[in-house]
């Protein structure tokens, strides 16, 4: 990860949830390259829900803290501003990872997507050449068999 993550207070899960790749395709190199792609695209989301649920979190407990703060003793005011302090902190920190995860995973996502399309027309190209090889054989074989009949004729 681009970002220390050691100043959350939080757990962050081992492995982030990726989407299944389609069963379909079979070519190793394809199937590695769609895991790394749902693997960035998931790390991306993951850093910007996260990132929107601390601020989320900040939002709100400015708005209780305005409407509560009249209510509290000085040490009471003190803690909660000290509490305030802290999520407005957690929550520039989870924007700085989010920018951070979006530039450092979204470089490899793109490189990720430009290999799987080199994947995809080189695959692309193969399927065509094998038809064209195919055109090409049956066309032979057509031309041989055409061949055979005007000899026989011939004689």
């Amino acid at each position: 990860m681009p970002f220390p993550l050691a100043l959350f207070n939080m757990d962050f899960p081992p492995e982030i949830e990726t989407g299944p790749i389609p069963d379909h395709i079979v070519d190793p190199e394809m199937r590695a390259c769609l895991g790394e792609i749902n693997k960035y695209s998931a790390e991306i989301k993951f850093a910007k829900d996260f990132a929107r649920s601390c601020r989320q979190d900040y939002q709100e407990y400015i708005i209780q803290h305005k409407h509560l703060s009249h209510l509290l003793d000085a040490d009471q005011l003190t803690a909660n501003e000290s509490l305030l302090e802290s999520k407005k902190r957690k929550a520039l920190y989870a924007q700085t990872y989010s920018s951070s995860t979006n530039l450092h995973s979204g470089t490899y996502l793109q490189r990720a997507i430009e290999r799987l399309q080199r994947l995809e027309n080189r695959a692309a190209t193969a399927a065509a050449f094998a038809q064209q090889r195919a055109m090409d054989a049956a066309t032979s074989n057509g031309d041989n068999g055409q061949r055979g009949e005007q000899e026989v004729k011939k004689e």
